[in-house]
């Protein structure tokens, strides 16, 4: 009898890790003024100092019901969880929706990678900025 094959290792899952839990850790992301907006989303993006990419969700009241809310978060928890590996640089993100406008998985994960990239250019164009700023010795 032949046994079966092991599960092959998971590495598209959400783990705890790659979550913003604290508060301290949303108002980090927040204060650092960098966002990016398509329709009524706006993500915040901050560098992080871990080698991959954490996301928080804010999703208010405004949006609807209990189950509407839950929905658009789980919508975009998977958007992040299938595009982790096509995100650019180590950040983390808080994603702040303000209404839902249909939102689909798809459109999630369209919302989810723009809005990452011109969060990248954002960040990119400070530190270049930071550098020509900085005395050379």
């Amino acid at each position: 009898m032949e046994t079966p094959a092991p599960n092959p290792p998971r590495d598209n899952t959400f783990r705890k890790r790659h979550r913003l839990t604290k508060r301290k850790e949303f108002q980090a992301v927040f204060s650092a003024k960098a966002r990016a907006s398509m329709g009524a989303v706006t993500i915040f993006t901050k560098p992080n100092e871990c080698d991959h990419a954490r996301l928080g969700l804010s999703v208010g009241r405004r949006v609807g019901t209990a189950v509407v809310r839950s929905r658009v978060k789980r919508l975009f928890r998977e958007a992040f969880r299938l595009t982790r590996a096509d995100l650019p640089g180590s950040y983390d993100f808080v994603v702040s929706v303000r209404a839902d406008d249909a939102l689909t998985l798809e459109r999630c994960i369209d919302i989810l990678l723009a809005c990452a990239r011109k969060s990248h250019d954002i960040w990119q164009r400070r530190a270049r900025r930071a550098q020509r700023e900085e005395p050379a010795p």
